[in-house]
């Protein structure tokens, strides 16, 4: 059942959608978090209160500032984890530019207490099916990281010699698609280690810039029919909960619009940040839809109040967060960076 929708075409003239794969990397909340085999396991804890939840995002970047308070009368060490959403293999290489150099995939940054904390960034890959099945990966020699020159599209595509085994085996156990799609997905998870002393309150911040998605649309000429096709027409609708009258306005703009300019999407995991004791006693929730006069829309089901020409802002005090949430931006004015 679709949730209580967010569109604001904040100015629809000259507005465009495109389609193509989406990519999805969304981002995270805070929670506690153990190393079990089989990959990361969030749990809650009793102990550390957040206090106050202050969330940034838009397409360039991301920012949270976070007040947590030890309620007990004993420090708590706690390993933290920031999980990000899972992101298909494909996705990496086809939709963001190839960056052999880097060492991690998002640039994370993070402090506590004002201070510097080093984050280890921790890799896992995932089935479609959900299994985590990194452990089979390192078995077989292929490289986790998501930038590694394996995955980059020119190698293969090209370099046959190379990747005809690995493509032989992969076939083999199941994660090789049609036309040579990687059928497996990336999670990334950024972890440390924390002392919450006891009766104190922390401010924790995060910054990143996001790997924000970004896809054409090529909308059906009949959207009915899209539907019985299962097509990217529906995909958009459901994603976004868009009603006709909407989607009608976006699927009648000029077609030469709509191949002109990228769509973006972002994502937050925000779902985690109920894994502390009690609710989120402040939160408050700023999108900077990334232009002037951008069309957004949204499933989020909690209302946006328009504060500027590109900004919305949602405040709630003891907030549980019951899901993520997962925005579409699109303005001819939105630069892919």
């Amino acid at each position: 059942m679709k949730k209580g929708s967010a569109f604001l075409p904040l100015s629809l003239v000259a507005a465009v959608l495109f389609t193509g794969a989406a990519a999805f990397p969304a981002r995270a909340n805070d929670s506690a978090a153990s190393i079990v085999a089989g990959g990361i396991v969030l749990e809650e804890n009793e102990a550390v209160r957040l206090l106050r939840e202050d969330l940034f995002l838009s397409p360039s970047r991301i920012e949270v500032a976070y007040e947590f308070e030890n309620v007990t009368e004993e420090d708590a060490a706690l390993t933290i984890a920031f999980p990000f959403p899972d992101t298909f293999a494909d996705d990496i290489g086809e939709q963001w530019p190839p960056a052999p150099e880097k060492v991690r995939f998002i640039d994370f940054t993070t402090t506590f207490d004002g201070k510097p904390a080093e984050a280890r960034e921790v890799v896992e890959i995932i089935s479609l099916e959900g299994e985590n099945i990194t452990e089979l990966f390192r078995e077989e020699g292929w490289p986790l990281a998501p930038y590694d020159e394996l995955w980059q599209p020119s190698t293969w595509y090209g370099d046959e010699a190379r990747t005809a085994p690995i493509k032989e085996r992969m076939a083999e156990l199941g994660l090789l698609g049609n036309f040579e799609s990687r059928k497996w997905k990336t999670r990334i998870t950024y972890l440390w280690e924390a002392v919450f002393p006891a009766g104190e309150k922390v401010e924790v911040r995060h910054s990143y810039k996001p790997v924000a998605g970004a896809f054409m649309l090529s909308f059906m000429r009949n959207w009915q029919e899209a539907e019985k096709l299962d097509a990217f027409d529906s995909w958009f609708r459901e994603r976004y909960c868009l009603g006709d009258e909407e989607f009608t306005a976006l699927a009648a703009l000029p077609e030469e619009e709509r191949y002109s300019y990228f769509a973006r999407e972002v994502g937050y995991v925000l779902t985690s940040g109920a894994n502390w004791n009690g609710p989120i006693g402040h939160f408050h929730l700023t999108i900077d839809t990334g232009a002037p006069g951008a069309v957004f829309a949204s499933c989020w089901p909690h209302p946006l109040e328009q504060t500027g020409p590109q900004r919305l802002e949602f405040s709630a005090k003891n907030f549980t967060p019951e899901e993520d949430i997962i925005f579409m931006t699109y303005s001819p004015h939105l630069e892919m960076e």
